[in-house]
């Protein structure tokens, strides 16, 4: 990705998915990582990571298919930690 958030074309081609994973584990976002897991998401390999800044808690996915880099984020304070809301819409990603 760009700074601008963008997919940069071919981003994910030359690092694999593992590479892609680690280097977002190691980016200097502001954040604290909790936890990752690798998971599935339509079939392919992916990443979930939880964590945290200041009263805001996240929970952001990553999925490398070819050259591309997806990510869906959610974004949430402790009083909505728990809501069905939150895995419903993180669920609501699928890669045809």
């Amino acid at each position: 990705m760009d700074d601008r958030g963008s997919v940069v074309e071919g981003a994910g081609s030359s690092e694999g998915p593992a590479g892609v994973y680690r280097s977002m584990d190691q980016a200097d976002l502001g954040i604290t990582i909790d936890a990752t897991t690798d998971i599935s998401i339509s079939g392919k390999p992916a990443q979930e990571l939880q964590a945290h800044k200041g009263n805001l808690l996240l929970i952001a996915r990553y999925l490398v298919s070819g050259d591309r880099v997806y990510v869906i984020e959610a974004d949430f304070t402790q009083a909505n930690a728990g809501s069905p809301d939150i895995e419903r819409f993180l669920n609501s990603f699928a890669l045809k």
